[in-house]
């Protein structure tokens, strides 16, 4: 929560609020761009040489996030595979199961009738 007083910021804004403590600091402390700001050469060489320094850093970052694109993307083909083999064994072993209990309900059937099938 941030307590504003108009006693210390100044007066009410054009939306009706105390100015915030980093507006008041800005409106008091103004930076002048004078007109030969970037007229000396040595800083013109030094602005040249941060924005290859940013451009070879930005190269970098979009070689970064191909790379983990693609690492994301041969994941989700390894983890979409082995969910359908996983399904495919689940299914396959449930309809053993179902295959086992058939085989099982029948033949204590027919043992319960008497028949032949365990030697009586």
């Amino acid at each position: 929560m941030d307590m504003r007083k108009s006693s210390e910021n100044g007066d009410l804004d054009e939306t009706g609020h105390v100015p915030s403590i980093e507006t008041v600091v800005e409106l008091t402390n103004p930076v002048f761009v004078g007109a030969d700001t970037a007229a000396k050469e040595e800083d013109l060489e030094k602005a040249k040489s941060h924005i290859q320094d940013l451009h070879k850093l930005l190269i970098e970052i979009k070689s970064r996030q191909t790379k983990e694109r693609h690492r994301l993307e041969n994941h989700q083909e390894i983890n979409l595979h082995s969910h359908s083999r996983m399904v495919l064994g689940s299914l396959m072993e449930t309809a053993f199961f179902i295959a086992v209990t058939g085989f099982q309900v029948v033949t204590i059937r027919k043992w319960f009738q008497g028949g032949p099938l365990l030697g009586r």
